[in-house]
């Protein structure tokens, strides 16, 4: 099940990345960013959203498949990873990440 929202979650990414379009993030965070920052911050949010997807994979892979820590602290790195960087391109773009 984890793969499968792992899969779900690359794909929402690669939507963002595509339409650079950052629709998936709070209207706040869209209605404050200007046109050409915007599509930077979609691609910039998708990105994350893939690393956080790839975690997700990761950590169901290694779970179902194997019981081993390495993958799971694996997992658990690269979706701290994912998620600061999403933090951190809402607030370069935005300024904030909560108003």
């Amino acid at each position: 099940m984890a793969i499968i929202l792992g899969i779900l979650v690359i794909t929402l990414g690669m939507f963002n990345i595509r339409t650079k379009n950052p629709i998936l993030l709070h209207s706040y965070h869209r209605k404050n960013v200007s046109g050409v920052k915007s599509e930077s911050l979609a691609i910039q949010s998708g990105i994350g959203l893939i690393l956080v997807g790839i975690s997700v994979v990761i950590i169901g892979f290694f779970h179902q498949i194997y019981i081993n820590q390495i993958g799971t602290v694996l997992g658990i790195i690269l979706l701290a990873i994912g998620i600061l960087y999403l933090c951190f391109s809402i607030i370069k773009h935005n300024g904030k990440l909560f108003s």
